[in-house]
């Protein structure tokens, strides 16, 4: 990889040979290498143990102009808004009765990067659970283009908000969902404890999700019509009184429709089973009582398994060995049928998975063949021949 002395590029080629992206940089370019659109320019500004990158991220309008210079790299990191500078000259003069000063000056700052509000209006807290240590709020892109989460604040509280959770850098494409807890689920996830969040069984708490300084959604929950001694504010009224319910002990509250939003938490929030990163339903009965929700795939650290007979349509998770996410577990019949269970090591070995070709493959082979390739690059075994076992099984669509 070139220096950039000289000129020096960088090329990604797609897989028929078409020129996808090209960059050029270095000093100049003198061994007239062509960028994309047939152009010369170069990126200049690179040295050594620093990098240059795209600002705004991903700018690209084919001109040295999209990359900025950084004094440090940051691989797998989003970049940041270059820092500003300022420079002081001193300058000296000699002559007979007029003088001449030149001066020089260097300077040196730091930026401080900003929330991308772009789409934020399509932005919702779309459900809450309040158990502690097993809390959790979710985010649904409910918009039509994609939102850019990095640096976006989570805030909550029960009598007024605390220091608020920095999201980390998530592309959320129009209906996926971020969620913030203590949870294991499909998507994005932020590992927290959500220490302070409210439970909202006494009087009213909140929380609100803020892109730079706007505030792009309030949810205040508690008693039906209670008191809301703190003062909380919605997004359409100060002080409000109209709450979402609170959210009962292994329960949730939600959004039903899924990201339906009126402006007002009473009217768009209503209690139901527990559904982290997968569509909102209204009622049943407590799914998760007991533990932390960060082994939803392993019966034996989830308190409430064996009695689980209301986990969206199930009627069978006595038997079950994978909980809220399990759609296809042999004697489970029904368990939500939303987000299908990624199979383990133990399908593998019972014979679950097979790999299928060609028009008899049944719904739902190509991620069981995905599953089975990647176990055998961790166990060592062959994939079998033929069709996944219970092909029958409506879930596997």
């Amino acid at each position: 990889l070139g220096n950039g002395t000289g000129a020096d590029g960088v090329r990604i080629v797609d897989c028929t040979g078409v020129v996808v992206d090209t960059v050029l940089y270095g000093d100049t370019n003198t061994e007239g290498l062509l960028g994309d659109g047939g152009s010369t320019s170069v990126v200049t500004g690179v040295g050594e143990g620093t990098s240059l990158g795209r600002w705004p991220e991903g700018a690209d309008t084919n001109a040295p102009a999209d990359f900025v210079g950084y004094a440090t790299p940051t691989p797998g990191a989003a970049n940041t808004a270059p820092g500003t500078g300022t420079g002081t000259g001193t300058g000296t003069g000699t002559g007979t009765g007029t003088g001449t000063g030149t001066g020089t000056g260097t300077g040196t700052g730091t930026g401080t990067a900003t929330a991308d509000c772009t789409n934020a209006d399509g932005m919702v807290i779309n459900e809450i659970a309040t158990d502690p240590g097993n809390a959790y709020v979710e985010l649904l892109n409910n918009g039509t283009g994609t939102v850019r989460l990095a640096r976006w604040e989570l805030s909550w509280g029960a009598a007024t908000y605390g220091t608020p959770l920095v999201l980390e850098g998530a592309d959320l494409l129009p209906g996926a969902t971020y969620v913030a807890g203590n949870v294991r689920v499909p998507g994005w996830v932020h590992p927290t404890g959500l220490s302070g969040l409210g439970t909202g069984s006494a009087d009213a708490d909140a929380v609100r999700l803020v892109c730079g300084t706007r505030t792009v959604d309030t949810v205040v929950y508690g008693p039906p019509g209670g008191p809301n001694p703190d003062g909380w504010d919605d997004d359409l009224v100060a002080d409000t009184r109209a709450f979402a319910p609170a959210p009962p002990t292994g329960m949730s509250v939600g959004r039903v429709p899924n990201g339906s939003d009126t402006g007002r938490s009473d009217m768009d929030f209503v209690i139901g089973v527990r559904t982290p990163g997968r569509s909102n339903v209204a009622g049943g009965t407590p799914t998760d009582t007991g533990g932390a929700d960060t082994a939803d795939t392993a019966a034996g650290s989830d308190s409430a398994v064996a009695s689980d007979t209301a986990d969206g349509t199930d009627t069978a998770d006595g038997t079950d060995t994978a909980d809220a996410l399990d759609t296809a577990d042999g004697a489970d019949t029904g368990d939500d049928a939303t987000t299908p269970r990624q199979p383990d090591e133990d399908d593998l070995k019972g014979g679950l998975l097979g790999c299928a070709t060609g028009p008899t493959r049944p719904p739902g082979a190509a991620m069981l063949l995905v599953a089975c390739a990647a176990l055998v690059a961790r166990r060592g075994r062959r994939c079998g021949g033929g069709v996944p076992h219970r092909p029958t099984n409506p879930t596997l669509s």
